[in-house]
This record gives structure tokens, C-alpha cells and sequence, in this order.
């Protein structure tokens, strides 16, 4: 059975800091968040940056807070698993988005998942929180030893690129200062999400086969 692992920190959690980062962005008032997908201009300019950079994870004493990895096996054979993944996402993004509860809402489906890179043995996959956090997916995909092309083997990372979220002016740079910095993010939440996210899509391929066979 699939399998993935979990944290013992609390679901979506971040730093005090960050909460008090948040209260100065704009439009930040309970009940005006809009209920499409959109991204601040200096998150879309930043993001980038950051993901070359990657500043929350350039001191190893720390990264073990903000980031988490899981292991599942996919019932797709390896050639096509990017495929399914991507998918996955696109069908999660053509949804309209559910009401944040609170800004640190950890839920997948109030956040802006982009596939930046989908290939056959990999996926990357940048993750926007509403109010501009900004996190990375990297799957690497292999084939299951001993059961031939039937399955995929996925390893995922999550990561924080940084305390700071984009939307807050300077925020590379604030993130690059605190890169020492011990802050708990939500990954260990998304990439279970993400989990049962993917295998329902490869159910749904494995149907819709089926029914194309039988026509």
C-alpha cells in the first residue's frame, strides 16, 4: 500500500514571525479574499529568484524544520508518470478555490500549484500559499524493483524557500538574512495531499483505458 511520511508538527503551522509578516500585506481584512488563483506581482517577479536560490535551505542545521520527504508507489509505469502527476495538478487548478479558513491555511486546494518541470523521471512542481509563501515539489520518479515497468516508485521533497513570504517588499533578501533561521512549514500536509491527489488520478486514467479498450 502507498506509503508516506508524516510529521509530528502541527498541520500548517509557521513561525510567529511570519504571522506578523502577513498583517502588513494588502487585503488582508477576514472575508476579501478572492475566489480565483492569483499571485502578487513581487511573488510572480521573486519566485524566480528564490528558487534558484533557495535560501531557507542553504544552512543544513535548519532545513530539517521546514522541509519533509514521502515515498509511494504509483500504479503507472514509469514512461508516463510525469504524465499523471501533471494531470493531477491541472484538474486540482481548473477548480475554482475553496475559502482560506486562516492565512496559514494548509488545505492543497487553496493553494497555486504551478508544474515549472515535468519529465520523463521528474517532476518539480512551485507551490504559492495565498498570501505568498512559496514552496517547492520535487518528485523523482523510478521504476519498481522486481515488478518491471508496471509501477513507479515516486520520491517527494518538499521545501520552503523562506520564512518570508514573496509578497512582503525585500523578501529575498529578508529570507537570504534568515536563512539560519528554524521555521515549520505545511510540506509534511501537501505531500500527503499531494498523495492521494496523484493515485485518484491514476485511477481515473486506469478507467477511462479500460473504457476506451472495451469501445
Amino acid at each position: 500500500p502507498p506509503t508516506g511520511t508524516t510529521s509530528s508538527r502541527p498541520r500548517g503551522s509557521r513561525p510567529f514571525s511570519g504571522i506578523i509578516i502577513t498583517t502588513l500585506l494588502p487585503g488582508n481584512m477576514p472575508g476579501d479574499q478572492p475566489r480565483v488563483r492569483t499571485l502578487h506581482p513581487r511573488v510572480r517577479r521573486a519566485a524566480p529568484i528564490a528558487a534558484a536560490i533557495k535560501p531557507a535551505m542553504l544552512c543544513p542545521c535548519s532545513t530539517p524544520s521546514h522541509e519533509a520527504r514521502a515515498t509511494f508507489t504509483l500504479p503507472v509505469p514509469p514512461s508516463v508518470a510525469h504524465k499523471t502527476i501533471e494531470r493531477a495538478v491541472a484538474g486540482l487548478m481548473a477548480k475554482p478555490p475553496p475559502e482560506p479558513t486562516a492565512d496559514l491555511d494548509p488545505r492543497l486546494g487553496v493553494q497555486t500549484l504551478d508544474v515549472k518541470d515535468a519529465r520523463e523521471g521528474s517532476v518539480v512542481i512551485w507551490a504559492f500559499t495565498p498570501r505568498g509563501w512559496f514552496d517547492i515539489v520535487d518528485y523523482k520518479l523510478q521504476a519498481v524493483p522486481g515488478q518491471g515497468d508496471a509501477t513507479t516508485q515516486v520520491h517527494g521533497h518538499s521545501y520552503s524557500t523562506g520564512m518570508c513570504p514573496l509578497a512582503y517588499p525585500c523578501a529575498t533578501c529578508c529570507n537570504v538574512a534568515c536563512c539560519c533561521c528554524c521555521f515549520v512549514g505545511a510540506n509534511d500536509v501537501r505531500l500527503a495531499d499531494l498523495e492521494q491527489l496523484i493515485l485518484s488520478q491514476a485511477k481515473e486514467d486506469a478507467v477511462s483505458a479500460r473504457d476506451m479498450t472495451r469501445k
